[in-house]
């Protein structure tokens, strides 16, 4: 923060006058020596002291943000199955089944991007001419505070698991009722390693490795990395 933010913090916390053989004479009791005495190498030295504790709390607030956009996203899901019955598939896929657009563009119209949403090609790819067009706009909900750098290339590191016996197994979406182990149990979104960043509009996500499940998703964040579940939690692994 700026200087003038914590300037307060540093004042004297304690002022005493008195009078003396000499003449008048005041004293200042503080966190650093504060008045006119005060100069740049203590208000370094102040600002130095102070910089671990206010990363700390940068990073408390980045690392609550990102759990509060994957509370955004579950209830985004669950709203979805409300209407359709299933959450969504993790692409749209032509008749073919080549498959063309994410799941992140499938939720929009219950993060309030319903505008965005109606832009969109829904039977053109995620690159095509006309969609492409909205890789830069991505929504603020898929943009991770301690990697917002990523969303200059419309990436996120908001992803969805994967492949078979996960919430996102085939070409279709599945209701609540698939999950046999309990929807507390089943992960429904993760957030990964910025190596493992997406293109937000592309249907691409985390292909499961369970020979090494932590692939693409150890040291998200300081300490670990935070998952949706199917029940609209989020907890931090």
């Amino acid at each position: 923060p700026p200087l003038g933010d914590i300037e307060q913090h540093l004042l004297p916390t304690v002022t005493t006058l008195g009078r003396t053989s000499n003449g008048w004479k005041t004293e200042s009791h503080g966190v650093i020596p504060s008045g006119i005495e005060i100069g740049p190498a203590a208000v370094a030295i102040g600002a130095a002291l102070l910089l671990p504790a206010v990363q700390q709390a940068r990073e408390a607030a980045r690392r609550a943000q990102a759990k509060n956009n994957l509370k955004q996203i579950a209830l985004a899901m669950h709203n979805f199955h409300n209407a359709h019955r299933a959450f969504p598939a993790a692409a749209i896929s032509d008749n073919k089944g080549k498959k063309l657009l994410s799941w992140r563009v499938h939720i929009l119209p219950y993060i309030d991007q319903a505008p965005l949403y109606m832009q969109f090609h829904l039977d053109e790819p995620w690159d095509s001419e006309h969609n492409k067009q909205f890789i830069q706009q991505i929504p603020p909900v898929y943009v991770q505070p301690s990697h917002a750098d990523l969303a200059k290339e419309g990436k996120t590191v908001y992803l969805v698991p994967t492949g078979e016996g996960t919430a996102f197994e085939g070409d279709t979406g599945l209701g609540i009722t698939s999950f046999r182990d309990g929807t507390a149990n089943t992960i429904l979104t993760v957030e990964a390693h910025r190596d493992a960043a997406v293109i937000w509009t592309k249907p691409d996500d985390l292909v499961v490795d369970f020979k090494n499940p932590l692939k693409n998703l150890k040291s998200a964040l300081t300490g670990g990395f935070h998952v949706g579940m199917c029940d609209g939690t989020v907890r931090f692994v």
